[in-house]
């Protein structure tokens, strides 16, 4: 039963159906700002990298919402527009990431 409301829950923020402000300041900021806390702690290669394809994979349905979202956005065009250029940012960084991690992953 919780696996199924987990995965209700993915599916309306993959899908944009949380609202614009509260999938960039919740999902997007706070957890961001927990897991790259929590990948400063010193792991072992193999767990650094799982972790870092994990934060990859949840930025991807993260950001992935916030496009969605700012589609369905009823409010003043601005947050909308301005969400849409931080993603281009995000998914500029998010390669950066995918790089960083396929160099992990080879010193392996």
């Amino acid at each position: 039963m919780f696996y199924e409301q987990y995965k209700n829950h993915l599916n309306k923020l993959y899908h944009g159906d949380i609202g614009l402000a509260k999938t960039i300041w919740l999902y997007a900021v706070a957890i961001n700002c927990i897991l790259f806390g929590l990948f400063t702690i010193p792991f072992n290669h193999v767990v650094e990298l799982a972790f870092l394809l994990f934060i990859l994979a949840y930025n991807l349905i993260v950001m992935t919402g916030i496009w969605s979202a700012s589609e369905k956005y009823q409010g003043k065009y601005r947050w909308a527009a301005l969400s849409k250029c931080l993603l281009i940012l995000s998914y500029f960084i998010w390669a950066v990431g995918i790089f960083t991690a396929i160099n992990q992953f080879l010193i392996l």
